[in-house]
């Protein structure tokens, strides 16, 4: 039951004026009331009328806000949303809790422990302890439980020790809780972050329960900052909500390369089925001037992807006409990130790091990698991540395509924030003592990944340029070349946590042969994938990602420990760590080159490659034979369950949905693969070479098309066209 120090406590101020009322009004309704999104014009209209005249202050506002009949079931409707993914059967079904909010009886946190503990949602999970867990973890605070934080609460309710409403609050009035809804807030309502000292003040006064979350938005409402904000200057125009629910993003959409930023390339979809995909067939497509290498993202009904000639294109999803384009100052060949604020991130091959309006495509901010590192041919090739409240990017180079200019790259992580483009450098792969020695490259050139639970970054890297490949710091110890490598790093601290180097003294050139001992030309085009598998009968967290070699790793997430190390064959090099050999490397582009995708049901890794003999990245693409396959890999990298030779290569990722593998081949065709057996139960040609992986939104599958690897080796001196594409029943 609500406590009497709960209830909100403003004290009055002298009646202002608000010089943008409407969104003063839409940021108390998201800050207040958790709403995924602003509420209606006819429910805001006459409250801005009263803000603007002076009829009403903030103050009054945000006390009605919170405490009418209207907004309680506004709210309430939400919560059965969110929390029991149904709305309520009536009015009356609201009625209760509505009478409790409004008489001071419950408040926010009561309602919420109170549905979190209830029949209902136990049931939801069988009623099983670490079910419970883990859903309350993602329902209240967006992430998955660690291990140890599974079984401290599931171990508390099984013995009795807690019960499931003690357990819905211990989760629900957690610090972590507290400072995700703070952030928001601040965000919300004085457009800044909020400063760790105030934080920390407020969490003490909260987690004590000295004052309730709603008794901080009166505080800050009634503070002269809010004041002093809301007189001088424009709030954000979509307020951010509770816990990063007010979002541009629904559920079912495709917001990043990798869908989600545990790198998976899998979605949850119903639409698309083995009975239904037979019948897979175009619906649109738009034609561009230039080839599209990325995969498409799909957010609020726009479908958003770059093309080489650097034009930036937003179309209608349902019928692909242009909403707005925007201009890039170099090809665009990795995807875009539409971040939970609505800012649409990318980068092109200028080396130049973009924040757009995702709704108007108008330029808020731009990094120039090139002239901030000053390294030359700076290129971002990987893709953003969402990372809590940042983006992080990789930064590349395409110095080695340049021999002939001094190699001076050291690939590197980015941790941006997306509202101002400010940015911190999160890891550098080639330390400073032997970039002073001549050491270069490592670039990262694969898409990061993100694991919410232990606030780490994972990266996979690439060949050096130059050596030398080690030295030694004053004190002896070793520091080396993280080149063909996979990297932790944790998101807040930027500290190393681990780093596994699965090929040794790997420097590589244009200019150099392909593929001997001493110029492997590995490293990794695939990006790290942070799942949950079972080893030896028991679950672990694994990163896992295919190098250039063909040897596909599977790895201790916390440790780095490589836990699949079977003996490679005669033919893999001498300075690789042993692991699943899929295919060795006889290709100018190696074997596994693209990003793999992973099936939690089917506890599969789906991984593409090419199976052909090309001594040059100038020798011509054919496409006759068996030159590529697609492999379903097993959870623990353990074997591979199947094979599927395919008539191209493949550069494209795979993506995942509902058991379905989908992946486009050089030639131009999109295969359909039933995960479970490898067999191909549906197929499109598209009519023109592709190196797009496909992205899977609201029934729909979205591609790019068009010879990007030709384009970009012949210096887009070839007019080759290219086109976004649209496929559905």
């Amino acid at each position: 039951m609500c406590r009497e120090n709960r209830s909100i406590s403003i004290e009055p101020l002298e009646e202002r004026a608000v010089p943008d009322a409407g969104a003063f009004v839409n940021g108390l309704y998201l800050a207040l009331q958790e709403l995924p999104s602003p509420p209606s014009s006819s429910e805001t209209a006459p409250l801005i009328a009263q803000v603007e005249s002076g009829a009403m202050s903030r103050e009054a506002l945000a006390s009605q806000v919170l405490y009418s009949d209207a907004s309680a079931r506004t709210y309430m409707a939400g919560r059965y949303e969110h929390l029991l993914g149904r709305l309520p059967s009536s009015s009356d079904e609201l009625t209760p809790w509505v009478q409790s909010l409004l008489n001071r009886e419950m408040d926010t946190e009561d309602v919420n422990v109170a549905i979190l503990s209830s029949n209902e949602f136990l049931d939801g999970v069988d009623r099983d302890p670490e079910r419970f867990v883990a859903k309350a973890y993602q329902k209240v605070l967006f992430r998955e439980p660690g291990s140890g934080e599974v079984d401290g609460w599931a171990n508390a309710l099984a013995s009795g020790e807690m019960t499931t409403e003690q357990v819905a609050r211990g989760i629900h009035g957690a610090e972590e809780s507290f400072a995700k809804r703070l952030s928001a807030a601040y965000e919300a309502l004085l457009n800044r972050r909020i400063d760790p000292q105030t934080e920390g003040g407020w969490l003490a006064q909260l987690t004590a329960g000295n004052i309730s979350y709603e008794g901080v938005i009166g505080a800050i409402v009634a503070s002269d900052e809010a004041d002093k904000t809301w007189e001088e200057t424009a709030p954000i125009p979509i307020p951010r909500a509770l816990l990063g629910e007010a979002s541009v993003i629904e559920p079912g959409e495709w917001t990043q390369y990798l869908q989600s930023s545990n790198g998976d390339r899998a979605i949850e979809e119903t639409t698309l089925g083995r009975e239904s995909i037979d019948g897979l067939k175009i619906h649109w497509e738009f034609d561009t001037n230039a080839p599209v290498a990325a995969t498409p993202i799909v957010v609020g009904g726009v479908v958003y992807a770059g093309d080489m000639g650097g034009e930036v294109h937003a179309l209608s999803q349902s019928t692909g006409q242009a909403i707005w384009h925007a201009t890039a100052n170099g090809p665009v060949t990795a995807s875009m990130l539409m971040t939970r604020e609505g800012v649409l991130v990318l980068g092109d091959q200028a080396g130049f790091i973009y924040g757009l309006d995702g709704e108007t495509g108008d330029r808020l901010w731009a990094i120039d990698t090139a002239t901030e590192f000053g390294e030359f041919a700076s290129a971002i090739w990987g893709s953003p991540i969402q990372a809590a409240d940042y983006v992080v990017v990789p930064v590349s180079s395409n110095q080695s395509g340049n021999p002939g200019g001094e190699l001076n790259h050291s690939g590197r992580l980015l941790r941006i924030d997306p509202r101002t483009g400010e940015f911190t450098v999160l890891l550098d792969t080639i330390a400073p003592e032997l970039k002073a020695l001549g050491s270069s490259g490592a670039s990262i050139w694969s898409s990061p990944a993100y694991d919410s639970s232990t606030n780490t970054v994972f990266a996979t890297s690439a060949n050096n340029y130059t050596g030398p490949f080690e030295t030694t710091d004053g004190d002896g110890n070793e520091i080396r070349a993280w080149s063909d490598a996979f990297i932790a790093v944790d998101l807040t601290t930027t500290e190393v946590r681990w780093r596994t180097q699965t090929t040794r003294n790997d420097a590589w050139v244009i200019t150099d042969p392909f593929h001997p001992v001493d110029h492997p030309d590995f490293g990794y085009g695939d990006s790290p994938a942070v799942v949950t598998t079972t080893i030896n009968g028991v679950p672990r967290k694994v990163v896992a990602a295919g190098e250039k070699s063909g040897i596909f790793y599977v790895l201790d997430a916390e440790t780095g420990e490589i836990l699949n190390p079977i003996e490679p064959l005669p033919t893999s090099p001498v300075n690789t760590e042993p692991g699943l050999l899929i295919e060795p490397a006889e290709s100018a582009d190696g074997s596994l080159f693209s990003d793999s995708s992973y099936d939690e049901q089917l506890d599969l890794y789906f991984a593409n490659g090419l199976d052909v003999a090309r001594t040059s990245v100038t020798d011509p693409i054919v496409h006759d034979g068996t030159q590529g396959y697609l492999v379903a890999i097993e959870g623990d990298g353990s074997a591979v369950r199947w094979r599927l030779d395919t008539e191209a290569q493949n550069y494209a990722g795979t993506t995942v949905a509902n058991g379905l593998v989908y992946l486009q081949s050089q030639d131009g065709t999109l295969l359909v693969v039933d995960g479970a057996t490898g067999s191909i139960v549906s197929q499109v040609a598209l009519g023109i070479p592709s190196q797009s992986g496909p992205a899977i939104a609201n029934g729909r599958v979205f591609v790019g098309a068009g010879d990007s690897l030709t384009w970009f080796f012949t210096g887009g001196e070839l007019d080759l066209p290219g086109k976004i594409v649209a496929l559905g029943l």
